[in-house]
């Protein structure tokens, strides 16, 4: 039986790395993260941001709202307070389909 490869997958990504998928600026995620109470990246030992694909997902979502819809942030926090969990996943898994369709560069676990 010949030797099998296991895909990588990664778990926690670099705010560089975010910015890069959703082609932002990495101050713009950090101003969504303390503006949004839903976007809480985990921190490591020197305080950098790892974002995890739940987190990226809440990212795909704002993004989503603010830069495609036009939402005001005041509306789009109205938004995620009037939005369930199970709304806001498949909301997001319907923009992740059409974020993949586009090309768009999502990381690998998402």
């Amino acid at each position: 039986m010949p030797y099998k490869e296991k895909a990588i997958v990664k778990v926690y990504y670099t705010v560089g790395e975010v910015a890069t998928m959703f082609d932002v600026a990495t101050s713009l995620l950090r101003f969504w993260e303390s503006e949004f109470k839903q976007l809480k990246p985990k921190r490591d030992r020197k305080d950098r941001r790892q974002y995890t694909i739940s987190d990226i997902a809440v990212i795909a979502h704002l993004y989503f709202l603010i830069k495609i819809k036009g939402f005001s942030l005041w509306g789009t926090q109205q938004h995620f307070k009037n939005q369930d969990n199970e709304q806001r996943t498949e909301t997001v898994r319907r923009i992740f389909e059409r974020v993949r369709q586009t090309g768009a560069r999502l990381p690998e676990g998402a």
